[in-house]
C-alpha cells in the first residue's frame, strides 16, 4: 500500500495527491474547465514506474502545471497537454511556491531512485566545479 505525502488543491478542478510510488490527479467539473474544454470528471492514477518524463512551469503569467509524461499520454488528449489528464494545474494562491517546490523536488527524486537506483550527484559537483571562487 502507498503513502501518502502530499495532497494538494490546484486549479480548474484538479487536486493532486502524491504518494510514494504514484500520484492521483483529480479533475472535477468547474466553470473553468467547461471554458477550457475540459468538463470532466475523473481520477488519473500514474505510477512511477511508468512515468517517461516531467515537465513543471511555474505559474507567472499563466497557470502553472506538473505534467507526467507516460507512454500513452500522446494518445490521451490531441488538443492540448497543458489540460491532458496527466496535468496537474494550479496558481499561486492554491499552492505557495515553495510547497509546490517541496512536491517537485520529492517526484523528481523518488523518479530518479526508480529509475537508476540513488540520486546523483555527479551534475552538480560538474557545475560547481566551474564556478569561479567567491
Amino acid at each position: 500500500m502507498s503513502v501518502l505525502k502530499y495532497e494538494l488543491k490546484g486549479n480548474r478542478g484538479r487536486s493532486i495527491r502524491v504518494y510514494d510510488r504514484k500520484v492521483e490527479i483529480n479533475v472535477s467539473v468547474t466553470v473553468g474547465s467547461v471554458l477550457t474544454g475540459n468538463a470532466t470528471d475523473g481520477e488519473k492514477t500514474i505510477y512511477y514506474t511508468d512515468v517517461i518524463g516531467l515537465q513543471h512551469k511555474k505559474p507567472g503569467g499563466t497557470i502553472g502545471y506538473l505534467q507526467f509524461e507516460t507512454a500513452s499520454g500522446q494518445m490521451n488528449n490531441e488538443k492540448s497537454g497543458f489540460w491532458s489528464e496527466n496535468t496537474f494545474t494550479y496558481t499561486e494562491k492554491d499552492v505557495k511556491p515553495a510547497v509546490m517546490q517541496e512536491v517537485v523536488n520529492f517526484i523528481k527524486d523518488t523518479l530518479e531512485i526508480l529509475k537508476f537506483g540513488s540520486i546523483s550527484t555527479e551534475s552538480v559537483t560538474a557545475i560547481t566545479d566551474d564556478l569561479p571562487d567567491l
